[in-house]
C-alpha cells in the first residue's frame, strides 16, 4: 500500500495494513521529557516525567480523535471527559512538583501507631464516642496533599505567572475529575451527557498551554513545538470567547 498521509486517521486502521513509518505517531517520549528537562522541573524524577509524557501524549491521540472523526454525539462526550481527566492529572502533577521544589509540602514527624475508640456514652441527648490516637515521633515525612489544596497554594503563593481568571477553571476541571466515579452527580448535572462539553475541552487546552508556557516552567519559546496541539485555532477561540461571554 502506498505512503499515506501521516496526519490521515485511516493510517492506524488494521485493515489498511500501514507500516510503521507510514502511520500517524504521537509526540515522542523523549521530546516531551526535554520540555521538562529545560524547565524548572527539571530536577523531578525521570519517572515522573515519563508518566506526564504519557498522559500528554494521550492527550495529543484524543485530540486527533475530536478533529480526524465524525462521532457520535455521546462517545464525543467521552472523551471531552478523558481530556478533562488527564488534563487535570497533569496540571496536578506540574503543581504538585512546583510545591515540592519551593518547600511547600507539609511534612509531619509524628508516625501513628494505634487508634481507640471508646463504648458509647450519653451526653445529654446526645450519644458520644471517645477516640484516641497515639503517635511516635519519627523523621518528618510529607503529609500527602488533595489537588485542591494544591490549587490554593499555587495561586496564594503566585509560584506561576498566569492570571488569577484562570484558576477558578482549574477549580471547576478538578470537580469534574471526580467524574471519573460514575456514581458522582449532582443536580445540575445527573448524567456525564449535561456535566462535559465541547467548551470544557477548549477551555483545557487553553488553560493548559497558559500553564505550559508560563516562564516559570519553561521560557524557552523553540521548545514550544510539542504544545502545537493545545493552542486554540482562531475559531475555537472565538467560539471559546463567546460562550465565556453568554455563560
Amino acid at each position: 500500500m502506498a505512503k499515506k498521509d501521516l496526519y490521515s486517521f485511516d493510517t492506524l486502521v488494521k485493515i489498511n495494513k500501514c507500516d510503521y513509518d507510514s502511520r500517524w505517531k504521537p509526540l515522542n517520549i523523549d521530546s516531551i521529557i526535554k520540555f521538562f528537562n529545560d524547565g524548572c522541573l527539571s530536577d523531578i524524577p525521570r519517572s515522573i516525567k515519563k508518566n506526564i509524557a504519557y498522559n500528554y501524549q494521550y492527550l495529543e491521540y484524543l485530540s486527533y480523535q475530536i478533529q480526524e472523526l465524525n462521532l457520535n454525539s455521546a462517545i464525543e462526550m467521552s472523551i471531552y471527559k478523558n481530556y478533562i481527566i488527564i488534563g487535570s492529572s497533569i496540571i496536578e502533577a506540574i503543581f504538585n512538583c512546583l510545591l515540592k521544589q519551593h518547600d511547600m509540602v507539609p511534612k509531619s514527624d509524628l508516625e501513628l501507631i494505634l487508634s481507640t475508640k471508646s463504648n458509647e456514652k450519653k451526653c445529654g441527648n446526645s450519644t458520644i464516642v471517645i477516640e484516641t490516637n497515639i503517635y511516635k515521633k519519627c523523621n518528618p515525612v510529607e503529609i500527602e496533599m488533595n489537588f485542591d489544596t494544591m490549587i490554593k497554594k499555587i495561586e496564594a503563593k503566585k509560584l506561576l505567572n498566569i492570571s488569577h481568571s484562570i484558576f477558578p477553571y482549574i477549580k471547576n476541571f478538578k470537580r469534574l475529575r471526580n467524574r471519573v466515579h460514575l456514581h458522582v452527580s449532582d443536580a445540575d448535572a445527573s448524567t456525564d451527557w449535561w456535566a462535559f462539553s465541547k467548551y470544557d475541552f477548549l477551555l483545557m487546552k487553553s488553560v493548559l498551554y497558559e500553564i505550559l508556557i508560563d516562564k516559570n516552567i519553561n521560557a524557552q519559546e523553540n521548545n514550544y513545538k510539542i504544545l502545537y496541539f493545545l493552542k486554540l485555532s482562531d475559531e475555537e477561540r472565538m467560539s471559546l470567547f463567546n460562550y465565556l461571554v453568554n455563560d
